[in-house]
Protein backbone atom coordinates (compact mmCIF):
# COMPACT_ATOMS: atom_id res chain seq x y z
CA UNK A 1 0.00 0.00 0.00
CA UNK A 2 1.63 3.59 -1.17
CA UNK A 3 1.71 6.03 2.19
CA UNK A 4 -0.65 8.14 0.00
CA UNK A 5 -3.60 10.59 1.17
CA UNK A 6 -6.27 10.90 -1.56
CA UNK A 7 -9.02 13.57 -1.05
CA UNK A 8 -11.87 12.69 -2.49
CA UNK A 9 -14.99 14.94 -3.45
CA UNK A 10 -18.56 13.42 -4.86
CA UNK A 11 -21.88 14.89 -5.40
CA UNK A 12 -23.56 11.97 -4.09
CA UNK A 13 -22.31 11.34 -0.41
CA UNK A 14 -23.26 7.80 -0.86
CA UNK A 15 -20.59 7.15 -4.12
CA UNK A 16 -18.03 9.51 -2.31
CA UNK A 17 -17.97 6.45 1.18
CA UNK A 18 -18.27 3.30 -1.67
CA UNK A 19 -15.58 5.03 -3.42
CA UNK A 20 -13.21 5.82 -0.22
CA UNK A 21 -13.89 2.38 0.86
CA UNK A 22 -12.64 0.94 -2.46
CA UNK A 23 -9.84 3.57 -2.82
CA UNK A 24 -8.24 2.65 1.06
CA UNK A 25 -7.28 -0.55 -0.34
CA UNK A 26 -4.61 1.37 -2.69
CA UNK A 27 -4.26 4.19 -0.49
CA UNK A 28 -2.97 4.76 3.14
CA UNK A 29 -5.52 7.84 3.79
CA UNK A 30 -8.33 8.80 1.98
CA UNK A 31 -10.69 12.20 3.13
CA UNK A 32 -13.86 13.17 1.82
CA UNK A 33 -14.13 17.19 1.25
CA UNK A 34 -16.99 18.99 -0.20
CA UNK A 35 -15.91 21.55 -2.93
CA UNK A 36 -16.26 24.69 -0.77
CA UNK A 37 -13.45 23.11 1.22
CA UNK A 38 -11.66 21.16 -1.26
CA UNK A 39 -8.39 23.66 -1.49
CA UNK A 40 -8.36 23.77 1.81
CA UNK A 41 -8.08 20.06 2.23
CA UNK A 42 -5.85 19.23 -0.40
CA UNK A 43 -3.34 21.75 1.39
CA UNK A 44 -3.72 20.59 5.24
CA UNK A 45 -3.75 16.91 4.26
CA UNK A 46 -1.04 17.23 1.89
CA UNK A 47 -2.60 14.77 -0.83
CA UNK A 48 -1.12 13.46 -3.52
CA UNK A 49 -4.45 12.60 -5.53
CA UNK A 50 -7.95 13.89 -5.89
CA UNK A 51 -10.79 12.52 -6.75
CA UNK A 52 -13.45 15.08 -8.32
CA UNK A 53 -16.61 14.59 -9.37
CA UNK A 54 -17.26 16.61 -12.66
CA UNK A 55 -21.19 17.70 -11.39
CA UNK A 56 -19.48 19.51 -8.45
CA UNK A 57 -16.73 21.20 -10.64
CA UNK A 58 -15.90 22.83 -13.53
CA UNK A 59 -13.08 22.42 -16.31
CA UNK A 60 -11.98 25.48 -15.22
CA UNK A 61 -11.86 24.74 -11.73
CA UNK A 62 -9.98 21.29 -12.23
CA UNK A 63 -7.35 23.93 -14.78
CA UNK A 64 -6.56 26.00 -11.95
CA UNK A 65 -6.15 23.08 -9.51
CA UNK A 66 -4.11 21.47 -11.40
CA UNK A 67 -1.85 24.75 -11.94
CA UNK A 68 -2.38 25.74 -7.66
CA UNK A 69 -1.89 22.23 -6.67
CA UNK A 70 0.93 21.03 -8.88
CA UNK A 71 2.15 18.33 -6.86
CA UNK A 72 -0.88 16.58 -7.05
CA UNK A 73 -2.47 14.26 -9.81
CA UNK A 74 -6.75 15.08 -10.52
CA UNK A 75 -8.36 12.20 -11.80
CA UNK A 76 -11.92 13.38 -12.61
CA UNK A 77 -15.30 11.22 -12.38
CA UNK A 78 -18.27 11.10 -14.36
CA UNK A 79 -21.42 9.02 -14.27
CA UNK A 80 -21.58 8.66 -18.24
CA UNK A 81 -17.43 9.29 -18.91
CA UNK A 82 -17.12 9.86 -22.94
CA UNK A 83 -14.26 10.31 -25.21
CA UNK A 84 -14.86 14.07 -25.21
CA UNK A 85 -15.07 14.75 -21.43
CA UNK A 86 -11.99 13.02 -21.02
CA UNK A 87 -10.18 14.98 -23.54
CA UNK A 88 -11.70 18.16 -22.46
CA UNK A 89 -10.22 17.32 -18.85
CA UNK A 90 -6.78 16.15 -19.80
CA UNK A 91 -6.67 19.20 -21.60
CA UNK A 92 -7.60 20.70 -18.07
CA UNK A 93 -4.96 18.88 -16.51
CA UNK A 94 -6.40 16.37 -14.79
CA UNK A 95 -4.34 12.39 -15.52
CA UNK A 96 -7.92 10.69 -16.27
CA UNK A 97 -11.75 10.87 -16.68
CA UNK A 98 -13.84 7.63 -15.53
CA UNK A 99 -16.70 6.72 -13.91
CA UNK A 100 -16.29 6.20 -9.76
CA UNK A 101 -16.76 2.90 -10.04
CA UNK A 102 -13.61 2.45 -11.91
CA UNK A 103 -11.21 1.94 -9.07
CA UNK A 104 -8.38 0.02 -11.87
CA UNK A 105 -8.38 3.37 -13.87
CA UNK A 106 -8.22 5.94 -10.72
CA UNK A 107 -5.39 3.90 -9.43
CA UNK A 108 -3.48 3.87 -13.34
CA UNK A 109 -4.00 7.05 -13.40
CA UNK A 110 -2.16 8.28 -10.47
CA UNK A 111 0.42 5.47 -10.90
CA UNK A 112 1.17 6.95 -14.61
CA UNK A 113 1.65 10.85 -13.66
CA UNK A 114 5.03 11.93 -14.08
CA UNK A 115 6.73 11.55 -10.26
CA UNK A 116 6.89 14.99 -10.04
CA UNK A 117 3.23 14.66 -8.78
CA UNK A 118 3.36 11.71 -7.17
CA UNK A 119 4.87 12.94 -4.28
CA UNK A 120 4.85 10.24 -1.24
CA UNK A 121 4.36 11.10 2.68
CA UNK A 122 6.08 9.15 4.90
CA UNK A 123 3.02 7.62 7.17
Amino acid sequence: MQSTTVVVSQADEITAQRLAERLRAHFHRVVLSGVEELPQNLRNHRASLAVLDMDLVTLDQIQELSQVFEDIAFVCTHRAPDAELYLACVEAGAADCCHSSDIVSIVRAYRSVPLRKRHVIAA
